[in-house]
């Protein structure tokens, strides 16, 4: 297949970039970091393993930490989550950015442009 007919079938605004890093989330309920990792990224979301199940809707704060760039602190909505098909496996979830200061906006763009 060619690669026109790939991009074609993707209907996303922003194109997803591979990038995996470890991340700390926490959400309004539970204020305490656990750890995670990164999937891959857009400028208006990202996909996420974490070790507990989230619920669509959810709001949490997102750490992504970079071994050079540093952090970025986001705000995020679950838009979609995919349980593990085994006991032991991580939650993938897709989520929505839906808050970043200006030097976290700053920083998300680096990592994007580097990705």
């Amino acid at each position: 297949m060619s690669r026109e007919f790939l991009k074609s079938l993707d209907k996303r605004r922003h194109r997803r970039r591979l990038l995996n890093l470890p991340i700390e989330y926490s959400s309004a309920d539970k204020n305490i970091g656990r750890g995670g990792s990164t999937l891959n990224v857009s400028e208006e979301g990202l996909s996420v393993d974490l070790p507990e199940n989230l619920e669509v809707g959810q709001s949490v704060k997102l750490r992504l930490v970079h071994p050079t760039e540093g952090s970025v602190e986001i705000f995020a909505r679950v838009v979609w989550i995919n349980p593990p098909a085994r006991k032991g496996e991580m939650h993938r979830s897709g989520m929505s950015v839906t808050e970043l200061s200006l030097l976290n906006r700053a920083k998300w763009e680096m990592l994007l442009a580097n990705a």
